[in-house]
């Protein structure tokens, strides 16, 4: 894992509009005919979602610090909702998530909500090798 480009970054002081800027402009491409492509897709080519990983950020959910990177996967477990895997995308500090289906391995939408993880879940969260 790389060391990390920024100091904590605490999730309750990022803006509550993470993705808006993200979904207008997807609009706009649509109306002006620009992109065809599904909302998901057209933000992980907008924000460069390849093959390699980019910088690791810290955050704070409360008094837990965890670490996430641009590009890695994910692994955690709770009591309620079992594991889960999902894909992390960074933009400037905000973390975009986006979890996977362990049964049909459908992805989810890309979410960008301050408290995403249960406390549970950050304790058990390891980045996987992909």
């Amino acid at each position: 894992m790389q060391k990390p480009a920024h100091p904590v970054i605490s999730l309750d002081t990022l803006p509550a509009h993470g993705q808006a800027q993200y979904l207008e402009q997807w609009l706009a491409d649509r109306k002006r005919h620009l992109s065809f492509l599904p909302y998901d897709e057209w933000l992980e080519a907008r924000l460069h979602l390849g093959a390699t990983l980019g910088p690791a950020v810290r955050y704070q959910q409360g008094r837990l610090v965890f670490q996430l990177q641009h590009g890695a996967w994910y692994h955690i477990t709770d009591a309620v909702r079992g594991e889960r895997m999902f894909r992390c995308m960074i933009v400037g500090e905000t973390p975009f998530v986006a979890f996977v289906s362990a049964d049909s391995g459908t992805r989810y939408p890309w979410l960008c909500v301050p408290g995403l993880f249960t406390i549970e879940e950050i304790v058990t969260m390891r980045q996987l090798r992909k």
